[in-house]
């Protein structure tokens, strides 16, 4: 079996349902992979992470997760997967309100600047609660949320935020309705080591999809299995 290592960079949200039901399934192992999953390293330090458990492990194949733009161009990295056909990053804002200030992460604050022409305040990654305070109480216009998985939070109850005075629009220009012009740059790629072997990578991939085609089938399902892999 060949080990390989998923060092994450955030937590396991919905994109990562063909991984986990993959793994649940045996669509990993059958292909002759031992996949484990490593807790997220620091924001913008995915590559180093994964050079650092390359070189801490030669036997094995780490592969790593992180948005396209972390991804540094002289480092010995290569991307060999997507996450998302399309950028998941967007703004909460309040409905009609003009947009010139807007809380973001730190890895996406260039993008967001470049992409709405709008100042920028830093915040802590993956701190929720923190963004929905600073635009409910009007220090900024609006915040950086991945639509995939945050909108949940700040629209539950005690979020801070209400869906019927704040809505959620995409940065991506191939989203419809999106505010912004951002096509590429912010959405998660699949990398490894630029001397990673291929046919591992290759099969890593297959069985990503599998485990894909066995998530969409029950998705309920899916979302249960993440959940429980999360929680192990």
């Amino acid at each position: 079996m060949r080990k390989v290592l998923v060092q994450l960079d955030y937590y396991l949200g919905g994109q990562f349902a063909g991984l986990t039901s993959g793994l649940a399934r045996g669509a990993f192992a059958a292909r002759g992979l031992d996949v484990r999953v490593a807790p997220p390293c620091a924001p913008g330090g995915e590559g180093d992470a994964v050079l650092a458990r390359q070189r801490a492990d030669p036997s094995s194949v780490v592969v790593g997760v992180c948005e396209q733009n972390s991804l540094a161009a002289a480092a010995p990295l290569v991307a060999f997967g997507a996450m998302f056909d399309r950028s998941p990053l967007a703004v909460v804002a309040k409905r009609g309100a003009a947009l010139r200030k807007v809380a973001v992460h730190a890895d996406s604050a260039e993008l967001v600047a470049e992409a709405l022409g709008v100042d920028v305040v830093v915040v802590e990654r993956a701190d929720e609660a923190h963004r929905a305070a600073l635009l409910a109480g009007g220090a900024v216009d609006g915040v950086q949320c991945y639509h995939t998985t945050e909108p949940l939070a700040f629209f539950a109850p005690g979020g801070g935020l209400c869906p019927r005075e704040h809505e959620v629009t995409s940065i991506c220009a191939t989203a419809p309705g999106s505010l912004g012009a951002l096509d590429l740059g912010y959405s998660q790629a699949l990398f490894a080591d630029a001397d990673a072997p291929q046919a591992a990578l290759d099969a890593f991939l297959a069985a990503l999809m599998e485990g894909w085609a066995i998530a969409a089938e029950d998705p309920i399902l899916a979302g249960e299995v993440l959940a429980a892999h999360e929680a192990a």
